[in-house]
């Protein structure tokens, strides 16, 4: 028998340490793949009896309370669910975009990407039995929360001072005077990310001003209307529909009946679900008939809904009467801008990212669905992606601004109508 040299048992030694690792990596990726799941690795993990039965564990809040195992039958509902809210996920529209290269993500401005961020909101406040956002339910507990906050006390021994930003009401998309005030002094104003304020006294030094509600700091405020026939009533839209990056969703339109004392959701304008059919995802304009009929400019998430709506009950109800897309699918269905002459004729435009479009109906038709008439090939509209309208006074002669986009350049142009 050879007896082994130093040096033998050194190459012995690696080879041993090297299969013995070899075997260490193969056992692990075979656990990990379940192939010795069920015969060595149950016999590793051998906690219970040898003829007891394993149970299932229940994972669910109500069975971590009572400390005892689920049913197979609980737990086959609980993996159901799952399945279907994962299914739900997956044919959602936020995972089915087309893929990008890390090119391609790169070129897109503003990479903070917020539009992610409101997704996330979105799929975390999302009830997976309904499929969207419970929106009047967000509502109670935003108030619910509101009245538990008041039942707090302050911490005995410790005061704080406000150092600021104060009375800060986000970039201000809506401002209105109040007709009511007969100093002409108030003024009311929206705030995209900080809901709807007002002043008594727009002309003091400095200005103090009020916020209404603390709820209204979840919504963004983009226009502000009074109801001529009965300046009590203020109607408020929102939704930041112009496609920018920090772009924020609306939660329909909101009325006052009061003067602006209280408000009230206008159950016929809440969107719902970021998916659904409402017209009311973003509301870009409200104008209103010294009759009191209601005229809002829209964008919705499908291109063929939204436009120009019109109510005649106060906003109970409302018809479309502005849809180009059915006849030209080259012009969405989004409402732009709204104007009302000093002699009741209404102007109205189309077009946010696509094709641009005027609009007219006479006061004696007050905007009924069927009158309007295509104003575009008289005002030379080229390729307008945007389009802004204004009444001048005192004749109030519809005045329009173009915003032209394309080619990676913005031009604007002014254009007047007879």
């Amino acid at each position: 028998m050879k007896l082994l040299t130093h040096s033998n048992r050194s190459l012995l030694g690696v080879f041993s340490g090297f299969l013995v690792l070899v075997i260490t990596i193969v056992v692990f990726f075979l656990s990990r793949w379940g192939v010795i799941h069920p015969i060595a690795k149950k016999e590793i993990n051998k906690p219970l009896a040898e003829n007891q039965a394993e149970a299932p564990l229940d994972h669910s809040i109500e069975g971590v309370e009572s400390g005892f195992l689920a049913s197979p039958a609980r737990i086959d509902s609980i993996e159901a669910k799952k399945q279907a809210w994962a299914a739900l996920l997956d044919a959602h529209p936020y995972f089915t975009r087309p893929s990008r290269t890390p090119k391609e993500w790169r070129a897109i401005p503003r990479q903070d990407r917020p539009d992610l961020a409101m997704e996330q909101e979105y799929l975390m406040t999302m009830d997976p039995a309904l499929g969207n956002v419970p929106y009047e339910r967000l509502r109670r507990a935003n108030k619910e929360m509101d009245l538990k906050m008041l039942e707090k006390s302050a911490i005995a021994g410790v005061d704080w001072e406000e150092r600021g930003p104060d009375n800060v009401g986000g970039r201000t998309r809506a401002l209105a005077f109040d007709p009511n005030d007969l100093t002409k002094k108030k003024v009311w104003a929206g705030g995209v990310s900080g809901g709807l304020w007002y002043t008594n006294d727009i002309t003091a030094d400095p200005v103090v001003w009020t916020h209404v509600d603390g709820f209204w700091d979840n919504i963004a405020i983009s226009c502000i209307a009074f109801n001529p026939a009965n300046t009590q009533e203020i109607y408020v839209g929102t939704g930041e529909g112009w496609f920018n990056a920090d772009a924020a969703l609306g939660g329909g339109i909101w009325k006052s009946s009061n003067g602006g004392t209280t408000w009230a959701l206008l159950g016929s304008t809440e969107p719902g679900g970021y998916v659904s059919t409402s017209n009311f995802h973003y509301v870009n304009k409200i104008a209103i008939k010294s009759n009191g009929t209601i005229f809002a400019a829209t964008r919705a998430y499908y291109i063929n809904l939204g436009g120009i709506l019109r109510s005649t009950d106060g906003g109970t109800t409302w018809t479309r009467v502005v849809t180009p897309y059915a006849s030209d699918n080259t012009v969405y269905d989004r409402g732009a801008d709204l104007e009302i002459a000093a002699n009741g004729d209404i102007y109205a435009s189309i077009g946010v990212g696509s094709k641009g479009k005027v609009y007219k109906s006479l006061s004696a038709d007050d905007g009924a669905s069927g009158t309007w008439t295509d104003l575009s090939a008289n005002v030379g509209m080229g390729n307008a992606k945007r389009v802004e309208l204004a009444c001048a006074p005192p004749m109030r002669i519809p005045f329009m601004r173009l915003h032209k986009e394309e080619a990676g350049t913005t031009t604007s142009n002014g254009l007047k109508s007879q």
